[in-house]
């Protein structure tokens, strides 16, 4: 299965910020359109990522493995 790059980097960047408006902003991208590609790349690879709150996006098992998987 071939992943758009774009997917990756915005992906890394949401779960170093652990935060979607922030993830935006650093991306420069509207936080409607990073949601759908982050829920684009989590239909593409059959898992959920983050766990989604109030207080920001924390990575499920699955996000670990792909940000541990995943170079800088």
């Amino acid at each position: 299965m071939d992943v758009d790059t774009r997917l990756l980097r915005y992906f890394a960047t949401v779960a170093a910020e652990g935060n979607l408006t922030s993830a935006a902003q650093r991306l420069f991208v509207s936080q409607p359109a990073l949601t759908k590609q982050i829920k684009q790349l989590e239909s593409q690879l059959g898992v959920q990522l983050f766990t989604r709150s109030r207080a920001g996006m924390t990575l499920t098992a699955a996000g670990r493995a792909l940000a541990d998987a995943t170079p800088p």
